[in-house]
């Protein structure tokens, strides 16, 4: 994802080093954006009292 910004902002940018940080910035935006969710929802299920309670698997 962070690909074409850097490539359009390369251009643009004085220093290579501009464009690292960017590429840095949304790499880092990216991967926060999927674990934080990926790893709440079930804590944020069970405080809202959604979570469904496992069925029995008795027989």
């Amino acid at each position: 994802m962070a690909t074409i910004p850097v490539l359009s902002v390369a251009k643009f940018s004085s220093t290579w080093a501009d464009t690292l940080y960017l590429f840095d910035l949304v790499f880092f935006v990216v991967v926060a954006g999927s674990v934080i969710p990926g790893t709440t929802v079930r804590w944020v299920t069970r405080k809202l009292g959604l979570l469904e309670p496992k069925p029995s698997t008795s027989a």
